[in-house]
């Protein structure tokens, strides 16, 4: 089972309310399927750095999260890869 080692840092209700993103002070970023049986059950996990926030696309495509350190990472759910990791500051 896939799920945080630490506190939850960031949550996102993704835009069509179908799905939570969570991310962690572990780095981690679960995304999960709330319109299932099981709503825990995690559909994709996404390694990175202790994540402050978390947006979606517009259509729920994929999501982008930031770390505490200002890099963004940001994930396409089509293509199942991160697609960008971009650092500022």
């Amino acid at each position: 089972q896939l799920y945080h080692i630490q506190p939850i840092s960031s949550l996102s209700f993704s835009n069509k309310g179908t799905k939570i993103a969570s991310g962690s002070r572990d780095g981690s970023v679960v995304v999960s399927c709330l319109n299932t049986n099981n709503p825990k059950n995690p559909v994709a996990v996404i390694a990175g750095d202790i994540v402050s926030a978390i947006a979606w696309r517009p259509d729920d495509s994929g999501l982008a999260a930031v770390n505490d350190l200002g890099r963004i990472n940001v994930w396409d759910f089509h293509d199942s890869e991160q697609i960008s990791n971009k650092g500022f500051g």
